[in-house]
């Protein structure tokens, strides 16, 4: 099982914490003007740690990244992701019809695409929703359906 959830740092707490647990209201008041939103992606797969709070940056420009190089992969069957203000990149290629390796900088790992896609659509849509961003809510309800319909 994979899942996926969204982290910010939450400047009263001096933490990460998970969206559900706060509102973007909360943050821009600590925060004043929301320009740069510290976060991280927490991937994990059968309650493995895959990605989490060391691959942190700022994570509105990250799930854009990753909305865009998904849609990227839906056309070319490989893409490279990005990370936006530091040295981290992600990379997503096909190996076989049901099966994809993300790699995180070094590490790589096979994981289900349908499976592994549809944790990361969900979570960039509860992102985006939480953070009242309707183009790229739409946007990753649209490729949620390209995605699942790729083979």
């Amino acid at each position: 099982m994979i899942t996926t959830d969204t982290f910010v740092f939450y400047e009263h707490k001096g933490e990460f914490i998970h969206i559900a647990d706060c509102s973007i209201s909360e943050i821009q008041n600590s925060l004043g003007r929301l320009e740069y939103l510290e976060g991280y992606i927490s991937i994990q797969y059968y309650g493995t740690e895959l990605a989490g709070a060391a691959y942190y940056d700022n994570i509105i420009p990250l799930w854009k990244n990753i909305i865009d190089g998904l849609s990227e992969y839906s056309e070319n069957r490989n893409a490279i992701i990005f990370f936006p203000d530091n040295a981290s990149t992600m990379t997503l290629r096909s190996v076989n019809h049901t099966q994809i390796v993300l790699g995180l900088n070094e590490s790589h790992y096979a994981l289900t695409e349908k499976e592994f896609f549809h944790a990361l659509l969900i979570s960039a849509r509860k992102f985006f929703e939480w953070l009242g961003d309707d183009v790229y809510t739409k946007k990753s309800r649209q490729l949620e359906i390209v995605l699942v319909n790729l083979r």
